[in-house]
């Protein structure tokens, strides 16, 4: 709390009159950001060199305006955050991965108030899409 106070007081036969002002600060109410819930059901189905992954889209007031994929190759202690363009589609195909390496994925939406948490993890591997020109062909014959 802060006061107004006054005082006087004789200094070596003078009166020094002295004045404090003190302004109370405006309090003023802080509103909630409504930062969006974290994206659900995170799931991913690997491919050659690449996982494509779906989500489940939080409702958000205001609206959701893009997301944040992130993976690590090393069990979560670094992340990558995926090149992404702007977007509210809850899918993306991460590119540019090692074959038999396992990925953790995780996902967080934004908004206009800011970034959710992260979605729950999911662990994938890609693996090289084999057709029958990968398969090794055997002849009995010399």
């Amino acid at each position: 709390m802060y006061s107004l106070s006054k005082c006087n007081w004789v200094s070596r036969g003078l009166v020094v009159a002295t004045t404090a002002v003190v302004v109370a600060a405006l309090a003023v109410p802080v509103v909630n950001a409504a930062v969006p819930d974290a994206p659900t059901a995170l799931t991913g189905t690997p491919s050659n060199l690449q996982v494509a992954l779906t989500w489940t889209a939080p409702s958000a007031s205001p609206a959701l305006s893009d997301y944040i994929v992130e993976y690590s190759s090393d069990n979560g202690v670094t992340w990558t955050q995926s090149a992404r363009t702007a977007s509210t589609t809850a899918s993306q195909t991460v590119t540019g991965l090692t074959n038999s390496v396992s990925y953790r994925f995780r996902v967080s939406a934004i908004n206009a108030d800011g970034q959710s948490a992260y979605s729950n993890v999911a662990s994938v591997v890609p693996i090289p899409n084999h057709t029958k020109a990968h398969l090794p062909s055997y002849s009995a014959c010399p």
